[in-house]
């Protein structure tokens, strides 16, 4: 009946379908007669279903991408939310999980663990007890270097063999090895002296003194393969504590009697009235005559107020203080500590061409025949002798080659303001 419909504007063309008839359609009811309407699908609508007669190929192709996007997702969820975190957690447990170690058996007292860090066997003062014992009694120079090869380090030991290759020597003056004998055999000890240990780390002190407090011997240690050894030793002869001081002379002040001077006090930075500055259970003098620094820790040169000179040219070094003026000639064969009140410290250098001994000389320059032991001084690499004003040293190193002269002016006034500065420069005094 129908063969075209209009729908939106659009016609189109439909299968012509069987209708009943008119006359079969009242008799079945008695309702009035319905308009019959059919609606059309849309062209652009029709192409992309498949029910409508439409290909679906597009529709079909973005649903299968869409699929594998969703699918994609997924594994990544799953990977990122259960397998990651279980695999995370399992590497977790294996590495807290404590390694098996196989203890070590029980040991009893009679077999201590000797893996455990232990203390040194002897204390520094009972090295040095033992020490001292075996030192005593050496009296040629081969018993001494046997006494240091057991008891010395080996930083010692290594300066001993070259005083031993000197000693050794055909042309050696047998008066330069009894004066190193007699300063560094210390047969003045009795037993009964004071000994004190100071111990900081891997270095040890040990103090030798009177009951007056008067230091007869500086000895340094080091640990070396957990024993405790010999690294150096200062001794100080009873008759050479006090340094001598010529007639006329005059005293310095001394407010706290400790033996310091005034100026001394205020050059090193010590106390004026306590004669123990530092509070170390040790004098100020004993201190600065040793080289250890009366205002604080430590040696002599760590004091602030010190500094060391080093003469290239003969090889040797001497501390000074660092305030004064420093003046050496061309050749270095001169060189002039000078201080701010106008007292100075000389070190002249004499060529020694005849290569006699310091006694020799010493008695041949001011016609004597005898040296008294308290004039005797000597350190590292050299011996010497002081006059007995206290104002003048002459020393001499191993081979003879230079005289080195020490000079103390005591500025206009003839004051003795800085004496004891001298005496520890002297003993600071190091020919390499």
């Amino acid at each position: 009946m129908f063969e075209n419909v209009e729908d939106q504007g659009l016609t189109e063309s439909i299968p012509t379908m069987a209708l009943p008839e008119v006359e079969d359609i009242q008799h079945q009811s008695t309702a009035p007669a319905t308009p019959l309407v059919i609606q059309g699908m849309p062209k652009e609508f029709r192409d992309y279903h498949p029910i409508a007669g439409g290909s679906g190929k597009i529709g079909g192709a973005l649903i299968l991408v869409l699929s594998v996007i969703f699918l994609i997702g997924v594994a990544f969820g799953v990977y990122f939310y259960i397998i990651k975190p279980y695999l995370n957690n399992r590497d977790d447990m294996a590495q807290r999980q404590e390694p098996v170690v196989n203890q070590p058996a029980k040991s009893d007292s009679l077999n201590p663990d000797t893996t455990a860090t232990v203390a040194p066997a002897q204390s520094p003062k009972e090295v040095y007890s033992q020490f001292i014992t075996s030192l005593l009694v050496s009296s040629t120079f081969d018993q001494y270097y046997r006494v240091m090869s057991q008891y010395a380090s080996q930083h010692a030991i290594t300066e001993l063999e070259a005083d031993k290759l000197r000693f050794e020597a055909p042309s050696v003056d047998p008066n330069f090895v009894s004066d190193f004998l007699a300063k560094n055999v210390p047969d003045y000890l009795t037993g009964g002296e004071e000994v004190i240990e100071q111990i900081k780390d891997q270095q040890a002190v040990v103090m030798v003194s009177t009951d007056t407090e008067e230091v007869l011997g500086t000895i340094e240690l080091v640990l070396e393969d957990n024993q405790w050894k010999i690294d150096n030793t200062v001794w100080k002869y009873e008759d050479t504590v006090d340094v001598p001081v010529v007639t006329d002379l005059t005293k310095a002040k001394d407010r706290d009697n400790d033996g310091l001077t005034d100026s001394e006090e205020t050059l090193l930075g010590s106390s004026k009235d306590s004669a123990d500055s530092d509070s170390d259970g040790f004098g100020d003098l004993s201190e600065v005559l040793n080289l250890y620094n009366p205002a604080g820790k430590n040696k002599l040169i760590d004091n602030p107020k010190l500094a060391s000179y080093l003469n290239n040219n003969y090889n040797y070094s001497i501390i000074y203080p660092s305030q004064w003026q420093v003046n050496a000639n061309t050749a270095k064969d001169s060189v002039m500590f000078r201080s701010p009140d106008g007292h100075f410290i000389q070190v002249l250098i004499q060529a020694n061409d005849r290569g006699i001994s310091l006694d020799n000389w010493y008695q041949d320059t001011f016609n004597v025949t005898s040296i008294n032991n308290v004039q005797r001084l000597s350190g590292k690499g050299w011996q010497g002798i002081k006059t007995l004003d206290g104002i003048y040293l002459y020393a001499q190193g191993a081979d003879r080659q230079q005289l080195f002269v020490f000079q103390y002016y005591p500025g206009q006034a003839n004051i003795a303001e800085y004496i004891n500065i001298f005496q520890a420069m002297i003993n600071s005094f190091v020919i390499q």
